[in-house]
């Protein structure tokens, strides 16, 4: 005669079964979970960043006369003040601030934002602005190799 499940046997079964999809639900909430941490991350990030990059901004609106120096390729006169010299330089360690802090936050803006603003936008500041350029070559000291690499002028010897 043939051997009956004991009902002892079928319920050790079903909660086995009931344990294993509790453990998939769970390990699919974590990974949930870790995707928002990511996507908080990005986003916390990018707020930080916009408001240090809002803070460089607003010295242009209240000095609209500085913005050709970072964005036209204006370059400083020799003939410039020393307020004006002492602002221009104040600028550009305002901009290599921001420059450097998307440098160290690239992984955590997002790779698409990272490629279509961040990234261009550093590489554009460099091309529109010889004054950012000799800056950062002139106190390289203070940036990382990660900001100097971005820079044309890395490497040039000066005569």
């Amino acid at each position: 005669m043939p051997e009956v499940a004991k009902w002892t046997d079928i319920g050790q079964l079903v909660v086995g079964v009931c344990g294993l999809l509790v453990s998939v639900g769970g390990l699919l909430l974590i990974v949930y979970q870790l995707r928002e941490v990511q996507h908080s991350i990005q986003a916390q990030t990018t707020s930080d960043l916009y408001d240090h990059y809002h803070q460089m901004i607003s010295v242009f609106v209240k000095r609209p006369d500085m913005r050709p120096y970072f964005y036209e390729k204006k370059a400083l006169e020799p003939s410039a003040s020393p307020a004006l010299r002492a602002d221009v330089e104040s600028m550009c360690e305002l901009i290599a601030g921001v420059l450097e802090h998307a440098l160290f936050q690239g992984n955590d803006v997002g790779e698409k934002r990272w490629k279509e603003c961040w990234d261009p936008y550093i590489k554009e500041r460099f091309l529109k602005s010889s004054i950012l350029q000799q800056y950062l070559k002139n106190n390289a000291e203070w940036y990382s190799s990660k900001l100097q690499e971005k820079n044309p002028l890395q490497g040039q010897i000066e005569n």
